[in-house]
Formats: C-alpha cells, sequence, structure tokens
C-alpha cells in the first residue's frame, strides 16, 4: 500500500487516522488503548476485542467514547481493577467432572473467556456423549 504519510488511514481500519487521533483525545483515552504496543491510529483493532475499529465507529452507549475505544465487557470506562480474577464454573467443578475457568483481566478477557467457556462446553458435551454410548 501506501506509505502512511500519503494514507489518510494508516492501519487500513476504515477509519482516517487524523479521525482516530481526535476521537481518542475527545474522549480522554490512551493512544494505545489495549496496551498491545501498536499505538491506536496504527491498530486495526484498537480495543483488542476482535472486531474492526471501523466496524464499530459508533458510541452505542452514548458515554462520549466511539466504540472502538473502548475495552469489551464493560460500559462507562468502568473496568475492573488489575487484580480482580473473573471466573466461571460450570457442573461439579474439576473433582466433580465440571469445568472451572478463571482469567485475570487484560485486553480481550471477557470475550477470551466466553469463547475458552464456548470450546470447553463443547469438549465436555462430546465426553458426555462418548460416555452415555459406552454405558
Amino acid at each position: 500500500g501506501l506509505p502512511n504519510y500519503k494514507d489518510a488511514d494508516d492501519d487500513g481500519d476504515g477509519i482516517d487516522t487524523k479521525q482516530e487521533l481526535a476521537d481518542a483525545k475527545a474522549a480522554g483515552k490512551s493512544d494505545d488503548v489495549d496496551g498491545d504496543g501498536k499505538k491506536n491510529w496504527l491498530d486495526t483493532d484498537a480495543d483488542g476485542d476482535g472486531i474492526v475499529d471501523g466496524a464499530e465507529r459508533t458510541d452505542a452507549d452514548k458515554n462520549g467514547a466511539a466504540d472502538y475505544l473502548e475495552k469489551p465487557g464493560y460500559s462507562l470506562g468502568a473496568e475492573p481493577d488489575a487484580g480482580t480474577v473473573q471466573s466461571a464454573q460450570i457442573g461439579g467443578g474439576v473433582a466433580g467432572g465440571g469445568i472451572n475457568c478463571s482469567a485475570a483481566p487484560s485486553a480481550g478477557t471477557s470475550v477470551g473467556l466466553l469463547a475458552g467457556l464456548g470450546v470447553l462446553l463443547t469438549a465436555a458435551a462430546r465426553r458426555s456423549k462418548r460416555t452415555k454410548r459406552a454405558a
């Protein structure tokens, strides 16, 4: 593609670089919202939620920050403390054959935790079917 100095949209996410800079400044957001080391205007997914910024240019919760500048799973900037652990348990725990899942928050934790649970639930359902067939 074009060199950044000749390209209005440096990261190709559908939002012009000048607009990304203006949005972050107006909302009082960091220039690296998800902390991945890429500046928002060079990161096609500035908040790290797996959705391209151009698809999140609205402000769905009407808090003054475009959705592409907000970490997923939290609204109005209310994010858990770094030491908080998010967890979920399904069934009777590890010893009881259930599933335990926990993660310290980071960019995309909510999405990652839910995706991980989906994978674990699928595996547990398959294991359950095999157990029933064997019985």
